[in-house]
């Protein structure tokens, strides 16, 4: 008869107590995940391309397309409650209108009115909208015009970059529109964003794809338009922001097969300053915000495939996970209120809906998008590997001993 060697039966105890601490520790270094303070599902089943805004007392207000009516709708916020309403049909019901990414643009003036541009694509025109006594006053203002832009000047005049036959801007001077082409040189690209100085003067960040990607910037001098190259490492989804002291702040992405960074540009004394805000993880889709000490704020859809938030603070970019359950977080759009808190509108590609979220800052988000990469994002997997080898091995030892 042959007998089987077993396992003592202070082994397989021994063994079975240090799997158990093994497991049960694992559980307190798993990353907790943290959120915004606030993630609504505002609309269901729509979403794609949204932007929000600020009403003067705070309370956020977004507009968006929907898909699957193909309408163009205004959300508002009231205490708990949200509003939604269609402003108008834009395309034939159940007709594909997602092309027309970055065609809603929304900005609420000092009265509280909502002021919005976006794509008729049932017209092939671009229109422009205000709120007034309960409805909306709308205005076709220009064809074969495209993903574009709007700002307000401080006498709450709208103004809007576009792209048509080449990078074009707009605006109404009570009674008409006042067209002019600022850049036609090159191949530009869709990605164009606008802000107004105190001085009521536009500034322009837009992309340049004759040969490299390269980020542009322009102002109006007078009666004519003065462009600049900024960068010609990159320029993808451009948003623009002007300070107190009217000097440009741009945030941007550079995007391709080899890289991902999420980039920010600033001009002092007319000379541009580059930085490299994130070397890694921002996919693309980008909003960007200054606060009220004209610190950057950006938030973006990351290549995780999740929703990202991002500010400079001590000299230092940091990054804070905002929503991460399924594919989320594109067409992202954000603003700041007077307490320096983000508000965000965005996509969830994976349940199809219209989300909002609401953070008081990086600090309160968990620090799991460090986008640092793997050591970085999963230390506490190596954390957990090492204990259980380390376990394991003085089990033997003991065991060996014994």
């Amino acid at each position: 008869m042959t007998l089987k060697k077993t396992m003592p039966l202070r082994k397989v105890r021994l063994y079975t107590v240090m799997i158990t601490v093994i497991v049960i520790s694992s559980f307190f270094y798993l990353p907790s995940h943290v959120e915004a303070e606030t993630t609504t599902t505002i609309a269901e089943n729509t979403g794609e391309v949204t932007s929000v805004a600020l009403s003067p007392s705070g309370e956020p207000r977004i507009l968006y397309y929907d898909v699957t009516e193909s309408t163009v709708n205004y959300a508002s916020k009231t205490g708990d409650s949200w509003d939604k309403e269609s402003i108008e049909e834009v395309g034939e019901e159940g007709s594909d209108i997602s092309s027309g990414m970055y065609d809603v643009s929304l900005s609420v003036d000092s009265e509280g009115t909502p002021h919005v541009s976006y794509h008729d694509f049932s017209e092939e025109v671009m229109k422009y909208a205000k709120k007034e006594e309960g409805s909306w006053d709308i205005k076709a203002f220009e064809q074969s015009a495209e993903y574009m832009d709007l700002a307000l000047d401080n006498r709450d005049r709208p103004h809007v970059s576009y792209i048509g036959e080449g990078l074009e801007y707009t605006r109404w001077d009570s009674s008409s529109w006042i067209n002019t082409t600022v850049d036609e040189e090159g191949m530009i690209m869709q990605y164009n964003s606008i802000d107004v100085d105190a001085e009521g003067t536009p500034h322009i960040s837009y992309c340049d794809h004759a040969g490299d990607v390269t980020l542009k910037y322009a102002t109006k001098q007078g009666d004519s338009w003065s462009t600049e190259e900024v960068d010609s490492g990159g320029g993808m989804y451009s948003s623009i922001q002007v300070d107190k002291e009217d000097r440009p702040h741009i945030s941007y992405s550079e995007y391709g097969q080899d890289t991902s960074e999420l980039k920010y540009a600033f001009k002092e004394e007319d000379q541009w300053n580059l930085e490299t805000a994130l070397d890694s993880g921002c996919a693309s889709q980008i909003s960007f915000a200054l606060d009220s000490e004209d610190k950057p704020h950006v938030c973006y859809y990351s290549t995780s495939l999740d929703f990202r938030y991002t500010t400079k603070k001590d000299g230092k970019w940091t990054v804070g996970t905002v929503d991460s359950e399924g594919y989320v977080g594109m067409y992202p759009s954000i603003a700041l209120d007077d307490n320096g808190d983000a508000h965000m509108s965005y996509y969830d590609f994976s349940d199809e809906n219209l989300k909002y979220a609401r953070t008081s800052g990086v600090e309160d988000l968990n620090d799991e998008g460090s986008d640092k990469g793997f050591l970085a994002s999963y230390w506490w997997l190596l954390l957990i590997l090492i204990i259980s080898g380390v376990s394991i091995a003085i089990a033997v030892a003991i065991s060996k001993k014994r």
